[in-house]
């Protein structure tokens, strides 16, 4: 059983100037770095991270909360632009070499994911672009002693109840050449970082919900008492990775209704 369950999330989104629909790097524009994250609020921060934004969010005890905090997290980081900018409404972008001169803007995230299927640390990421960067919509779940097992366990959930559907609501198709492959997750002491999703679902409330509705049906899905089976373990590596939107719903179809019958015994 995964008892007394947290919610977090570390989301970066890019910035563009007001009036412009290319973005720009947000060196120099906001503060804060990953070893000194700047305050905003109790218990939210603000950092540069590459060429992006990056905020972080209070531990939320619930979903509703979770959803509340993103979303105050997001309005607190737009009042900390400059007036003349906004947020750039997409996952990933090439950005104009002349950008990507300063050093921040060649530094990618120091510490390796792993991956929840062959429980290796994933490739330093690379793109055919070099000008190409991405922003992530990482969630972080925790609760009371997590063991290495229900870690795999809830990341490989994760990517059934929230990945799976991700594919045919994120419109981006090139931030999976740098990051967010099937099972990408980091291992923190409260439990587990979830890596696969881009920010797609901050910029709409209504998605922002249902990715937390998922959330929750992950964790409900490993404390009634269910697993992913391994012989779906390619098929569904396969559909996030390529964005096989019609295989990824056959797989999420079938997880529904375990789901579903396991809920109807658990009431």
């Amino acid at each position: 059983m995964l008892n007394k369950v947290t919610y977090g999330a570390d989301i970066e989104f890019f910035i563009r100037p007001l009036g412009d629909t290319e973005p720009i790097p947000a060196i120099g524009m906001v503060g804060g770095t990953k070893e000194k994250p700047m305050p905003l609020s109790k218990g939210y921060f603000i950092q540069e991270d590459n060429v992006a934004v990056e905020f972080n969010i209070p531990i939320c005890k619930d979903r509703n909360s979770f959803v509340q905090a993103v979303d105050k997290g997001f309005r607190l980081c737009q009042d900390k632009l400059p007036p003349s900018f906004s947020y750039y409404e997409k996952a990933s972008a090439a950005f104009k070499p002349v950008y990507l001169m300063h050093p921040q803007a060649r530094e990618f995230g120091c510490e390796p994911d792993i991956n929840a299927y062959t429980q290796k640390v994933n490739p330093r990421p690379h793109a055919e672009n070099p000008y190409l960067r991405s922003a992530g919509g990482h969630i972080h779940i925790g609760w009371e002693n997590p063991d290495m097992e229900s870690r795999f366990e809830l990341i490989r959930a994760m990517d059934v109840f929230v990945g799976l559907p991700s594919l045919s609501e994120d419109a981006d198709t090139r931030r999976r050449e740098l990051y967010g492959k099937a099972g990408a997750m980091r291992i923190k002491p409260y439990g587990v970082e979830y890596r696969t999703l881009s920010n797609y679902w901050l910029f709409d409330l209504s998605l922002l919900d249902l990715v937390s509705r998922r959330c929750e049906m992950a964790v409900k899905f490993i404390n009634y008492g269910h697993k992913v089976m391994k012989d779906d373990y390619d098929d569904i590596v396969k559909a996030v990775n390529n964005g096989d939107k019609v295989g990824g719903h056959k797989i999420y179809k079938k997880y529904i209704k375990m789901f579903n019958d396991a809920a109807e015994l658990f009431k």
